[in-house]
């Protein structure tokens, strides 16, 4: 993203040397640079879906009384989950991506705070699955997980490891734009 950086911190917890170099003048609040103690960044105010009871999640749940899509729902309120997975668990607990959580009845509720306890600790403790997803024979998107809600719109490659996803994933992308560059200057 944007905002990433790889911060090389030593045993005491000072800045050895980043990538992005953060002064003064980029942030009055938070510098990144080497010499200075490393602060983590402020938190986002959102829940770890790991820390989540079953209870927590039905309270959750229960308190959208206003249109809430249940991917928006997960996306904003529980940190560390992608987008993309967001959809994945909404689909998985819901049946859909865009369902209005202020519709749910309360036994609606009780079921899907126990199906989203079971995904997030499957999500935990389960075995992932490197996967990148192809849409129109490019790679569009990678995950943790096969992911269902786009059924034959998509096809998975199932990877050996995270490193192996992400250098496959990277490498035919810049293939695929670097070929798109050449054609482009063909074509003029």
């Amino acid at each position: 993203g944007r905002r990433s950086n790889l911060i090389l911190l030593d045993e005491e917890g000072r800045v050895i040397d980043c990538l992005r170099r953060v002064d003064a003048e980029m942030s009055a609040s938070r510098q990144v640079l080497p010499g200075l103690y490393y602060h983590l960044p402020p938190t986002q105010g959102k829940c770890s879906p790991w820390d989540a009871s079953e209870q927590d999640l039905l309270a959750l749940l229960g308190a959208q009384k206003t249109q809430k899509m249940a991917d928006f729902f997960l996306l904003e309120t529980f940190g560390g989950l992608s987008p993309l997975l967001c959809r994945e668990l909404a689909y998985t607990v819901f049946g859909q991506v865009g369902l209005d959580l202020s519709q749910l009845t309360d036994a609606q509720r009780e079921d899907a705070a126990g199906k989203l306890f079971a995904a997030f600790d499957q999500l935990h403790t389960g075995k992932r699955t490197p996967v990148i997803l192809v849409r129109d024979e490019r790679p569009w998107d990678f995950t943790c997980i096969p992911i269902r809600q786009y059924e034959d719109l998509i096809t998975q490659e199932p990877q050996p490891s995270f490193s192996a996803l992400l250098d496959t994933f990277y490498a035919k992308r810049d293939s695929l734009e670097r070929m798109r560059q050449k054609t482009q200057a063909l074509s003029f």
